[in-house]
């Protein structure tokens, strides 16, 4: 929500993510989803449904465990 599109992209190439991230400089993605606060990591569905996530920064553990979820 407060990364600029390019700083939020490369954050994502660093993890070898290759789904879409949203720019939501405005909050109103996080706000439909009920994100309360940042940092926060959320995996939403083709449908707009919530799958996964957590509230934090994360660490590798968290990353995997969110991953092997998928």
């Amino acid at each position: 929500m407060n990364d600029t599109p390019d700083d939020a992209r490369a954050f994502g190439r660093k993890y070898g993510w290759e789904f879409p991230i949203i720019d939501d400089q405005d909050r109103s993605e996080a706000g439909k989803l009920g994100i309360a606060g940042h940092p926060a990591v959320i995996l939403v569905d083709e449908n707009g449904g919530v799958v996964g996530g957590f509230y934090g920064e994360g660490d590798s553990a968290s990353w995997d465990e969110l991953a092997a979820g998928l």
